[in-house]
């Protein structure tokens, strides 16, 4: 009989314990370059970010020319004539609305009783003094080397929730020389302050009406309706 051979037992290979803890430990650390200790990793390849180098060209921002449109191109061309045109038409506009608009009658009675200024009646209380939806005081003064007297008024009302008070210098006609006025008048402001506007009137007798010329530009007709009346100052802001 043959004697049965023992079996082989396969040991592991002998490796240096010392080496083998030191690279398990700066394994562990990552102190050993190009070891990754995560395996998910070491799958991944390690690519290192290059910088390239792109034209911007001077950083230049590039605008591509467009064509306008056709109707921006027609106003461009037109438009200077068009507001002109718009321009004329509306000072045309505003001197016709000037010319056409109705004067505002101011007269005198014949026997001096009262005084009517468009719808409103002041009636007489004294000798100067007049009351109605307002208050005004005239007072004759003898002109110097005149024809006639000088006379002044003063009025008082409450208008457009506002205070407003007017004083008037009127000097009469004397000759080819025609009636005029002089007159101060405060919107909301105290009279001994300077005054809101000013004016310079001057009577036609041919018309019949009073051409009222406020500091500010602005040109007013006031009426003296023939037959009704005699002229008066009128220290009152109208067509204000």
């Amino acid at each position: 009989m043959f004697a049965r051979e023992k079996p082989r037992v396969r040991l592991p290979a002998r490796s240096d314990s010392r080496n083998t803890e030191a690279e398990t430990r700066a394994d562990a650390e990552g102190a050993l370059p190009g070891k990754i200790s995560d395996p998910a990793k070491r799958a991944l390849i390690d690519r290192t970010p290059q910088n390239l180098p792109l034209p911007l060209g001077g950083l230049r921002s590039f605008r591509q020319k467009r064509r306008p449109h056709a109707a921006r191109k027609w106003w461009r061309r037109y438009s200077p004539g068009i507001l002109t045109w718009i321009g004329l038409l509306a000072a045309v506009a505003g001197a016709y609305l000037s010319w056409t608009q109705q004067a505002v009658s101011v007269y005198i009675t014949p026997e001096g009783s009262s005084i009517h200024i468009g719808n409103s009646v002041l009636t007489r209380q004294t000798d100067s003094l007049f009351v109605g939806d307002a208050a005004m005081v005239i007072v004759p003064i003898p002109a110097h080397g005149l024809t006639g007297t000088t006379t002044l008024a003063t009025a008082s009302t409450y208008s457009h929730n506002h205070n407003v008070a007017g004083w008037c210098n009127m000097t009469p006609s004397t000759g080819t020389t025609p009636s005029s006025e002089t007159c101060r008048f405060w919107i909301g402001t105290p009279i001994t302050s300077e005054p809101t506007f000013k004016s310079t009137d001057t009577f036609d007798t041919k018309t019949g009406h009073w051409t009222r010329r406020y500091t500010d530009g602005l040109t007013v007709e006031i009426a003296v309706p023939s037959g009704k009346g005699g002229i008066v100052p009128v220290p009152f802001p109208v067509g204000r």
